[in-house]
């Protein structure tokens, strides 16, 4: 897919990952939720909806400004908070369901999977017929391939959380791996955007930072979705049957500690930070964005205490993230008729929100339609499954020796 004229900012992140619910109880309908990670998703997607659309269609001119930079740093916690609620999202299906996990292998086999599939699409949504060629525009192709956006991040989130979930002997050892291994990533931040850059290895190196184009490195991206695992593992600890007064004050307490971490590193004078580091590679200004974000979760998780089920299309919204993020790149920039191309950087601000409106209506559409296939697919899916069984279990037999 042709998607290489999007801007380097037009990237916000995005959570791919399954259901809310811990999938206890068998029925859909009735499965029990937490509404107020839906409803974080569902901010977060309409923002990069919106985010991503204006940086492409609205004219240079408005693009600065202390008003623009505001904008700008919103988006920038939108991020953090969809990478967060990956960590939630991954916490109330799997680690809220340890013990089922431990009993059934192909629970993990299928977070693996989808591991997989994320990592597979990052990489195929920035593939360009041209990179294959020689010359300038070649090389610049192959270098906005190799770059790490957010399905890289979260594939390696879920396979990093995988290993994790493989080790732990108790769920609540998940939640103190998660959060001894995001404090590695933050710190070791600054020493991935030293050493990330183009070149010939710049497949590995843009794993690390910045540098090469990546947006959302590994250091420090993925240490928000391992915070997400730990910190629902603090306020969510009984996964969809946590009660709903419980999560917000735990949230708040989470957030003076990580406004205290940052005011730690403030005052210490040892750090890998050096003057050229980028923002988003220093551990005080990651513990900057958290401190917000975590004022943000909680403010939704005390509004949200009261209401127990959201409308089905919205659930169906907030559980399609995934397939809406693959939908809205290429119709935005692919195409002669996308909106990226013909209206780039050329749209005034009221003439760029009514593009974003008809984006907006698309997007949501289509994942209520992919929505409204699920059981359909699932039950195809477990058809193919049990054929695949019967024909591995099956045993050819040999014939009777001759009496």
């Amino acid at each position: 897919m042709d998607v290489a004229n999007r801007s380097s900012h037009a990237s916000s992140a995005l959570a791919p990952t399954g259901d809310s619910g811990d999938g206890a109880v068998s029925s859909k309908a009735t499965k029990p939720r937490i509404t107020f990670v839906d409803v974080l998703r569902l901010m977060a997607l309409a923002q990069m909806i919106n985010g991503h659309t204006l940086d492409a269609v609205m004219v240079d001119s408005l693009r600065s400004g202390p008003i623009f930079e505001q904008y700008n740093y919103m988006r920038g916690l939108v991020s953090v908070a969809f990478l967060m609620a990956a960590g939630f999202s991954y916490h109330l299906t799997t680690v809220a369901r340890f013990d089922l996990y431990k009993q059934d292998p192909a629970i993990g086999q299928k977070r693996v999977r989808r591991a997989l599939v994320l990592l597979f699409l990052g990489y195929a949504l920035q593939f360009h017929g041209t990179m294959l060629g020689s010359g300038e525009m070649a090389a610049r192709q192959l270098a906005y391939f190799f770059r790490v956006d957010v399905l890289h991040c979260i594939g390696a989130g879920i396979l990093v959380q995988e290993g994790i979930m493989r080790i732990a002997r108790r769920k609540e050892h998940v939640a103190l791996i998660a959060a001894g291994l995001a404090a590695i990533l933050i710190a070791l931040a600054p020493w991935g955007d030293s050493v990330s850059a183009p070149g010939p290895y710049s497949f590995i190196t843009n794993w690390l930072g910045s540098r090469g184009g990546s947006l959302f490195p590994i250091l420090p991206w993925a240490a928000y979705i391992l915070l997400g695992v730990a910190i629902a593992g603090i306020a969510l600890p009984d996964g969809t049957r946590t009660q709903a007064s419980y999560p917000w004050p735990r949230l708040l307490g989470l957030m003076g500690v990580a406004w205290a971490l940052r005011a730690l590193l403030r005052a210490l004078p040892w750090t890998f930070v050096g003057a050229d580091t980028g923002y988003g590679s220093r551990p005080e200004y990651v513990f900057a964005k958290l401190t917000s974000v975590l004022l943000a979760v909680a403010l939704l998780a005390f509004l949200m205490q009261r209401v127990s089920r959201l409308p089905k299309w919205t659930t169906t919204i907030a559980g399609e993230t995934l397939v809406i993020y693959v939908f809205h790149l290429p119709v935005l920039f692919s195409f002669r008729w996308s909106p990226g191309r013909v209206f780039a950087h050329a749209l005034t601000l009221p003439q760029g929100l009514v593009v974003v409106a008809i984006m907006a209506v698309l997007c949501t559409s289509v994942g209520i339609a992919w929505g409204a296939t699920g059981a359909r697919r699932s039950a195809l899916i477990a058809r193919l499954s049990m054929g695949m069984r019967a024909l591995s279990s099956s045993r050819i037999k040999p014939p009777r020796a001759e009496q």
